[in-house]
C-alpha cells in the first residue's frame, strides 16, 4: 500500500496524469473517472504539489472488512502556500489484492 502511495505521489508531482490514474487500480467503473478529475483539479486548479509524507497510519473500517483506510500526514505546496493536511487513501480488496479507490 506504502508502494502505490508513493507511487501516486510522484506521478502528482512530476505531473504525469497516465501514471497517476493508473495508481487507482480498483476494478470499480467509476474510480478511472474520478482519478481523471482528481487529477485535473489538483493539478490545474489547485496547483498542488506533495513536498512530504509522514506518518502512516493504517485503520480497519468496522463495517466493510474489505476496505482499508491509509491516514497520511502530508505538507504540501498549494497555489504558493506551504501547508500540513491529512489525506485518506482508500484500499479495496479485490481479487485477494488491496487496491487504492480513491483519495479523500
Amino acid at each position: 500500500m506504502i508502494s502505490i502511495i508513493n507511487q501516486n505521489v510522484k506521478a502528482l508531482n512530476e505531473r504525469d496524469e497516465q501514471r497517476y490514474v493508473s495508481s487507482f487500480n480498483s476494478a470499480e467503473p467509476q474510480v478511472k473517472t474520478n482519478a481523471e478529475s482528481s487529477y485535473k483539479t489538483l493539478v490545474r486548479d489547485m496547483e498542488k504539489y506533495i513536498l512530504n509524507l509522514e506518518k502512516a497510519e493504517f485503520k480497519k473500517n468496522d463495517t466493510n472488512p474489505n476496505e482499508l483506510q491509509v491516514i497520511v500526514s502530508t505538507e504540501i505546496q498549494q497555489n504558493q502556500q506551504i501547508k500540513k493536511e491529512t489525506s485518506v487513501f482508500i484500499f479495496k480488496l479485490e481479487d485477494n489484492r488491496w487496491n487504492l479507490a480513491y483519495i479523500d
